[in-house]
């Protein structure tokens, strides 16, 4: 879909709604989805880190 020009505006709507299914089946996170989850971990590491205190 990226980079592609559709000149039917419903065939877009239709593949964005498909993906958004297909992301929530097989629970497929976006890319800033990861950078938060990633950015929680470390966090969470980091109260290890300093015994607990942030």
């Amino acid at each position: 879909m990226a980079g592609c020009a559709n000149p039917k505006p419903e065939l877009t709507k239709n593949s964005l709604n498909i993906v958004r299914q297909l992301r929530q089946q097989f629970r497929f996170k976006t890319q800033s989805e990861r950078k938060q989850e990633q950015s929680q971990y470390r966090q969470y590491l980091a109260t290890f880190r300093l015994g607990g205190a942030l």
